[in-house]
């Protein structure tokens, strides 16, 4: 993987001329609503939304006194910069305009195989968040970010990172320096990404548990179940109950999501989503230990099983 050229990409962004959207995926996550925001005000740009965000990220973002509108006319704009993605399979409900619009630029710490053809990509999967990212090009720029991009930033990696269970170095030292700029108490960002989840979503995930099969695999167990909602969600609450990989699938919408422990260092989720989704009509990506795909739905079962084959011959 060649190393990113953080002084190209803040060339490119700083030179842009016209009206600029900076757009996260569709049902922005913490992360992605804190890159659009901090990368906005550094390009001086303009941070819009494609769809409602997150549960967590409408807390973050009150907590934080930041409102971003949703943009009905994404195509009017002269050029799109798009965070926490470069897959139109990311974009919901507004993948066409995506797909027409002419000058976008993809920032991102993913991979995926359905990549935007025509966009300019910049991909650093050395990171756990695109927060990270963020913060890396405004010290590229000499910049510093204001107390509320720094809270904004600083609840984007914890949020990514999982709470750090997918941190780095890197992200440590980004931490630090967050922390100390927004004079953040931990407890209280804590606070505001801890998520309850409702009834249904309870019983979902207790159900998945309970109607769950598993493959041991040497001393490693790999664990799927079939739902319909709650994906990733599905898949750490079969972590939790002793799995090492778990899967989970939604058979009528072919798809198929994947999380890991940290101490599974065989193989990387994304990478084998990324590189193998493509063999049953489909694409997908992710983390080292999350991610996910999208495939025919009539070879949902046959690229599960295909999966499922995949991670047991890496740990048996």
């Amino acid at each position: 993987m060649p190393k990113p050229n953080y002084s190209k990409i803040l060339s490119l962004l700083s030179s842009l001329r016209g009206t600029t959207l900076v757009v996260p995926h569709s049902t922005a996550d913490v992360d992605a609503v804190a890159s659009a925001v901090a990368l906005a005000k550094l390009i001086k740009a303009t941070p819009v939304l494609l769809d409602s965000p997150s549960t967590q990220a409408r807390k973050v973002l009150a907590y934080a006194g930041v409102s971003l509108p949703v943009e009905k006319n994404i195509s009017s704009a002269d050029n799109l910069v798009l965070v926490d993605f470069n897959s139109p399979q990311l974009a919901g409900g507004r993948k066409k305009e995506l797909l027409d619009a002419k000058n976008v630029v993809c920032v991102d710490h993913h991979a995926h195989s359905d990549k935007f053809e025509d966009a300019v990509l910049f991909i650093d999967e050395g990171k756990c968040s695109c927060s990270e990212i963020i913060l890396d090009l405004y010290h590229k720029a000499g910049k510093t970010p204001d107390k509320t991009t720094a809270f904004l930033l600083l609840a984007g990696v914890i949020s990514d990172s999982a709470g750090f269970k997918s941190a780095n170095t890197s992200t440590f030292s980004a931490v630090s320096e967050l922390f100390s700029l927004s004079k953040a108490d931990y407890r209280q960002v804590y606070s505001l990404l801890n998520y309850e989840p409702d009834f249904s979503e309870k019983l979902v995930l207790l159900n998945s548990v309970k109607t769950s099969l598993t493959i041991r695999a040497g001393h490693y167990l790999i664990g799927y179940s079939f739902e319909k909602a709650f994906a990733s969600k599905a898949c750490v609450a079969l972590l939790s109950s002793g799995c090492d990989v778990a899967f989970s699938v939604n058979k009528e919408k072919g798809k198929i999501s994947c999380v890991k422990h940290s101490h599974v260092k065989q193989f990387s989720v994304g990478k084998m989503f990324e590189e193998y989704a493509g063999k049953f009509g489909g694409s997908g990506g992710g983390h080292d230990a999350i991610g996910g795909c999208t495939v025919e739905p009539k070879k949902t079962v046959s690229a599960l099983n295909y999966f499922l084959k995949f991670a047991f011959d890496k740990l048996k």
